[in-house]
């Protein structure tokens, strides 16, 4: 079990970067006309009320304690939308896709925090190695975390296989029941989550995300001029 000082750093991190995640879908069904989500108090930054035992205790526990070295996973309690409630299907496109924005725009005010960080010369401030963990040094892997966890978040969550907000995009243009993309759905319905377990543990995930998670990243730190190298997690 790693237990260094950067990991701890990186799991508030994820964990704050996931419950935007499901506020963003929250406040976008607000928005759109369902408000199920602000009446059950999940329009809240309190981590409690986003906690799902199985997803965010159960499954990470096990992980972290396997005798065999396996990939971290978990989730958040999905926020529950209505989508009979929501003004238009525009909307319900909307509501999934809230999520994964709120994750993108993290991971570019994170960049430009990087860039502030690099005009006011506080890499100088930095310790060999990350070793001894000054105030720069912890700044400097917040912001690294965020931007690096954000981004998996946004392209992990923007595969179109249930329950991925992916799989919701794809559902919105599929209209027609009868339709071969419907069978296509239907069959990752079915065996999605199996597929999703077994893509990360076989390691899939990294030939699948991370060149579109090279590519992303390159476009914001050209936006920005932040040096690739100040990027030290990929």
């Amino acid at each position: 079990m790693d237990i260094s000082p950067i990991v701890l750093l990186v799991l508030p991190a994820a964990l704050f970067s996931i419950i935007c995640h499901e506020i963003g879908h929250g406040y976008a069904a607000y928005l759109g006309g369902d408000d199920t989500a602000r009446l059950q108090g999940r329009l809240s930054f309190n981590p409690i009320v986003h906690i799902d035992p199985i997803g965010t205790v159960l499954v990470p526990l096990i992980m972290l304690l396997s005798p065999v070295r396996l990939p971290l996973i978990g989730w958040a309690r999905p926020v529950p939308v209505n989508p009979a409630n929501l003004r238009s299907r525009k909307w319900d496109l909307a509501v999934s896709l809230a999520g994964v924005t709120f994750n993108l725009a993290l991971a570019a005010t994170a960049v430009l925090l990087l860039k502030v960080f690099l005009i006011a010369g506080f890499t100088d401030h930095l310790s060999a190695g990350l070793d001894e963990m000054n105030s720069f040094d912890i700044a400097f892997v917040l912001l690294n975390a965020f931007i690096v966890v954000n981004l998996v978040l946004m392209l992990f969550n923007l595969l179109p296989i249930p329950p991925l907000d992916g799989s919701h995009v794809l559902l919105h243009f599929i209209r027609m029941r009868d339709s071969a993309l419907f069978a296509v759905f239907e069959f990752l319905e079915r065996f999605g989550l199996l597929i999703l377990l077994l893509l990360v543990w076989s390691g899939g995930f990294r030939y699948i995300l991370w060149p579109i998670l090279d590519l992303v990243l390159g476009v914001l730190l050209f936006i920005f001029q932040v040096p690739r190298g100040m990027v030290i997690f990929l």
